[in-house]
């Protein structure tokens, strides 16, 4: 068992962000709010959700070993604090204070009519990760959901799933193409997170990248999927030119998550060197300069971002 204490069905907010910068409030009460709302803030969906890597708050997030860390922690009013890998959260999922919640009664709401009870409870058992294993195939059900947040708010859950999760790549593939850009974001985030096991999937991660009019969040997480990829000793040969085309994209998320790949493909990204060098001197975005700058370190050392 875990527990959440309080209520994350009322009073919740979170920052909203289309673009590169400009970022609005949304409100999440009731059915309002949207698990795509929820996720993004300060131009960081594409970097939110990495357990131990980030988080869903800009004021914090996950932290530690799939706990909760920051103001807001999930709930958006509620404290949170950072995790043990027991899923404590301060204003977190139940509805009553001290509830008692099991893997099993997460995986029960994911057949709940509400769609927001179902985005919830999967974003509930991402942050468990393996340790919900038993709720995969539930969640592989919720793959089919009608509702854009839950097919994505599944789709990431079930890239924190580790092997258990490994029969499910070929459909987490199949919804680089859901008509939502949200769900083809999530698909792309859970595929990296799977690494080494969703290999198979660079042809159509490749793909992804040959839209000229996807969405820069899409495109930054195809970007982060394959240098997760590398970093776990897929050979990344193959994608580093198409990772090298994304450096000069317009929206400087794109860069940043093309040049933090490339940092992770290790020596075989040399022939990045001289557009990775250009950009840590010239990007108009310090972001993008100083992940330009670690990645030349990584390649030039022969190590892996």
């Amino acid at each position: 068992m875990f527990r959440f204490d309080g209520d994350l069905f009322g009073n919740a907010s979170g920052g909203a962000h289309e673009g590169a910068d400009d970022s609005a409030d949304v409100c999440c009460s009731d059915d309002a709010c949207s698990f795509k709302a929820a996720i993004k803030t300060s131009g960081e969906r594409g970097k939110a959700g990495e357990i131990g890597h980030g988080g869903f708050s800009s004021q914090g997030g996950f932290s530690g070993q799939g706990g909760v860390s920051g103001h807001g922690g999930f709930s958006g009013h509620g404290s949170g604090h950072e995790g043990n890998g027991h899923g404590n959260v301060h204003g977190g999922y139940g509805g009553h204070a001290g509830h008692e919640v099991t893997v099993a009664d997460l995986a029960a709401r994911l057949a709940s009519r509400k769609a927001r009870d179902r985005w919830t409870a999967a974003d509930a058992l991402a942050k468990l990760g393996p340790k919900a294993v038993e709720a995969v195939p539930d969640l592989v059900r919720g793959l089919q959901d009608e509702d854009v947040d839950v097919r994505c708010a599944v789709a990431r859950a079930l890239g924190h799933m580790g092997d258990a999760a490994q029969n499910v790549v070929p459909e987490l593939a199949r919804l680089l193409r859901d008509d939502d850009d949200g769900v083809r974001w999530g698909a792309a985030e859970a595929l990296g997170n799977l690494g080494k096991r969703a290999a198979s999937t660079v042809s159509q991660l490749l793909e992804a990248l040959q839209d000229e009019d996807e969405e820069a969040d899409v495109q930054a997480a195809v970007a982060s999927a394959l240098g997760k990829f590398a970093r776990d000793d897929v050979p990344s040969a193959p994608f580093v030119p198409d990772l090298i085309a994304l450096l000069v994209e317009q929206e400087w998320i794109v860069r940043r998550s093309a040049a933090e790949a490339l940092g992770r493909c290790g020596k075989e990204a040399q022939r990045a060197v001289p557009d990775l060098s250009r950009i840590a001197s010239n990007d108009i975005r310090p972001e993008v300069k100083k992940a330009a700058e670690s990645a030349l370190e990584a390649i030039l050392t022969n190590t892996r971002a």
